[in-house]
Parts: C-alpha cells; structure tokens; sequence
C-alpha cells in the first residue's frame, strides 16, 4: 500500500499531505487490530460478484467457480470482504452479504478497523490505477473524498 500511495503524487496532485496523513492515521488506529493472530487462507484480492460464478441451491445460492487469480496470495481472508462491498457499498446486499460471511466465518475482534484498513488499501489500488492512468477520477477529487466513503460497515 505504501509503495502505491508514495507513487500517486508524481501523476497528479491530487494526493495531497492531507491525505497521505490521513492514511497514515487510519493505519496508526488498525495497527493493534492487524497485529491480532489468523489463520492464513488463499486471499483472491479481486473476489466480487463479476469474478465468480454461482448456482442455487435448496437452501439459496454457493459459490461454484471463481476466475480471474491473478492478484491472489495467501493471508487474512477478511481482506476479500474490501471488494465484494465496494461494489454494493451500503444496503440490503451489503449487509446480507456481510452477515452471510460471519456467519460462515465468525468475524475476529478488531474486525471494524482491519476492514477499514484494508479497504482503505484497496481503494489505494484503484486510485493509483486511475491516477496512473488518469480515468475514473475528477481534477477536484481527493484520494480521501474518493475512499473514505467506503470505510464505513454496512449496519447490521
């Protein structure tokens, strides 16, 4: 994460001190929670809806196929939850989704500020991306006006 926030300001200056300094503060408050133990498992890195395929089942619907593994690597699989609720961002499927996931895999203590740190570090991708590259992102927009709406939980 570091290395791709360190590069963003040579593309445009859009990622400003402030935001850097953000970043750092959001680290700083999930660092006690990152440092608590897990079991490793394979960790996709891009696991949404648009990657995997599903079937129903009598009881509703399973996972039967994902693709596209190319970032994939093995370390805390709560770190799969960034992308799959960037895309439904808040509401019903948010939140279905999200108890689905604990419900199969209870959540950790610590688990609200490890998800804010790794979807923060998820949309540090897409930002460099779009920085890099200059899409998906208005002049104007700061890299915390784009993120920090995707820190918030899903509420129960």
């Amino acid at each position: 994460m570091t290395a791709q926030l360190a590069r963003c300001p040579a593309y445009s200056p859009a990622t400003t001190d402030a935001d850097v300094a953000w970043v750092d503060e959001v680290v700083a408050r999930a660092r006690p929670a990152l440092e608590l133990p897990f079991q490793p498992t394979f960790v996709h890195h891009d696991y949404k809806e648009g990657n995997a395929t599903f079937e129903r089942t009598a009881t509703g619907c399973r996972t039967s196929g994902v693709f596209d593994l190319m970032e994939g690597f093995f370390g805390d699989g709560e770190q799969d939850l960034a992308r799959a609720l960037s895309e439904y961002r808040t509401g019903e499927r948010a939140r279905r989704f999200l108890a689905a996931y604990a419900e199969r895999r209870p959540l950790r203590p610590g688990f609200e500020e490890r998800f804010r740190f790794y979807m923060l570090a998820d949309r540090i991708v897409i930002w460099e991306y779009g920085q890099r590259n200059r899409v998906w992102f208005p002049p104007e927009m700061s890299l915390r006006d784009f993120a920090e709406p995707f820190l918030t939980l899903p509420s129960p």
